[in-house]
């Protein structure tokens, strides 16, 4: 075992002091601007972190025996990297891919179950295969121009933020398996599977995206806030079950949808309710109860606020704030996408979070 604490690579001599250690008890940084290819080939576990940052000429990074790392894997601003190659990898605290532009792939052939964090930015993959982790704290993936795939079918469980936003043009992101979130942000999505998903905790967000229906059969309570806005192709949105939002509900400027009548069982809102678009009916036939406010105006000539109207008028709207009006398509279209609370954008994640990850020599 090599026992030092932190072995630095500035140097390609620098090399030498890891490339026999198959086991680290530290950290070991790789951040040479001269090293072309990295072999680690005896290295099958360290215990703390495994850092490549700036290393601009580096083409290639191998470690083929590597199991574990008990820390954070981060890899970062290597402009000319594209093979990354660690087959037997199989657990990692963290997983950070940011500013890597010829990496094009990204596989775990030995089966990634067992990472906690994965924050993946900016960077050329298009192909990811492997990550088989069935829990995790959270995950970031944004700014993967290349990226059109994505399989998470075999993630069940997310206990804290997942964030997916800006990958490829025709971004399809299976999570078909979920079935636990807490906060949640999806944007810029062709297509997306949360087939078992019915514990939302905190937030959940659909922003820009491009599918043309939305399903969420199972939740039945969403502990934070629901929106559904700028989804220019939706036509179809479905929550058949749910009962309870504990925060606001806003669906607006979906374009192309011409009816709110997702929600056949919706009970009681905590927060206030904000619809906007192109609406003939909205359609809340058990609501009962809104603590805060109701907004609702639409562009179509089909629309009426009678039934709006009507829960005014029996007191089940608690807040101040009410209206309800027929405009026209600038007034509605032209609003601003609303504001969500505490979303983070993933880099600014990534640059929050890290430090609590790593070690402080970096």
């Amino acid at each position: 075992m090599c026992q030092q604490q932190l072995v630095e690579v500035k140097e390609p001599s620098d090399l030498s002091k890891v490339e026999s250690c198959k086991s680290v008890l530290g950290s070991i940084l790789i951040s040479s601007p001269e090293l072309r290819e990295v072999h680690l080939n005896n290295l099958k576990d360290i215990q703390g972190d495994l850092v490549f940052r700036n290393a601009s000429e580096m083409t290639w990074i191998d470690a083929p025996n590597l199991q574990s790392v008990g820390g954070a894997l981060r890899v970062e601003t290597s402009h000319s990297l594209g093979v990354l190659s660690l087959p037997k990898l199989t657990s990692a605290q963290t997983v950070v891919l940011n500013d890597l532009p010829s990496l094009k792939t990204l596989t775990f052939p030995g089966g990634l179950t067992h990472i906690n964090h994965l924050y993946m930015t900016d960077t050329g993959i298009s192909k990811v295969e492997g990550l088989d982790e069935t829990s995790m704290e959270d995950i970031s993936i944004a700014g993967n121009l290349n990226l059109n795939t994505l399989d998470l079918s075999k993630l069940q469980q997310v206990d804290k933020s997942m964030y997916f936003s800006n990958n490829g043009g025709q971004f399809q992101l299976d999570l078909s398996g979920l079935k636990a979130v807490d906060h949640a942000t999806f944007e810029v999505v062709k297509d997306i599977r949360l087939d078992m998903l019915d514990r939302v905790k905190g937030d959940l967000y659909f922003l820009d995206n491009f599918f043309d229906r939305l399903a969420l059969p199972n939740v039945t309570v969403i502990g934070g806030a629901l929106t559904v806005a700028n989804n220019t192709k939706i036509q179809h949105l479905a929550v058949p079950q749910l009962s309870r939002i504990d925060g606001a509900l806003t669906v607006s400027n979906n374009r192309m949808l011409t009816a709110v009548d997702a929600f056949p069982k919706l009970e009681q809102v905590q927060g206030s309710v904000n619809l906007a678009g192109a609406f003939d009916d909205i359609f809340l036939p058990k609501l009962g109860d809104v603590k805060g406010g109701f907004n609702a105006k639409s562009s179509s000539e089909k629309f009426s606020c009678n039934n709006i109207n009507s829960l005014k008028q029996q007191e089940i709207i608690k807040g101040h704030s009410f209206s309800c009006q027929k405009v026209d398509d600038q007034q509605v279209f032209a609003a601003t996408t609303p504001n969500h609370g505490s979303r983070l954008h993933p880099t600014l994640l990534c640059v929050a979070l890290l430090p609590l990850l790593v070690l402080q020599w970096y």
